[in-house]
């Protein structure tokens, strides 16, 4: 298991590479130097990919949390990846949903009328 040390001082190399913690989550460090939680799993048969987060603002323990859930998730019979796109959608439409967005709507369609 990764500690806060480990994650702190993982700094680029060449190549890409991966930290292992447990249960398929894994800190991703590009050449770059990006870092990002990143959790692997199997659903349906097929071996996929979830991101959880960017380091440093998803911590380790944080990212623990997710991976939890995203295990709760597969246990119930859900794959976490269409999980998180459905709650990027539903984020998007309520933001579109606001008093204000409604009323310019509106407000157009009036502009329209003789």
């Amino acid at each position: 298991m990764l500690t806060e040390m480990q994650v702190k001082n993982a700094k680029a190399r060449e190549r890409d590479y991966k930290l292992a913690d447990s249960e398929g989550l894994y800190l991703y460090v590009t050449a770059r130097g990006h870092r990002s939680w990143r959790m692997k799993y199997r659903f349906a048969g097929k071996e996929r990919r979830l991101v959880l987060g960017a380091y440093p603002d998803l911590g380790l323990r944080e990212a623990r949390d997710r991976k939890v859930d995203a295990r709760k998730l597969l246990r119930e019979g859900r794959d976490p990846g269409i999980e998180a796109v459905k709650a990027r959608v539903e984020r998007t439409v309520a933001s579109a949903n606001t008093f204000e967005a409604l009323a310019r709507g509106w407000y157009a369609l009036q502009e329209r009328l003789p």
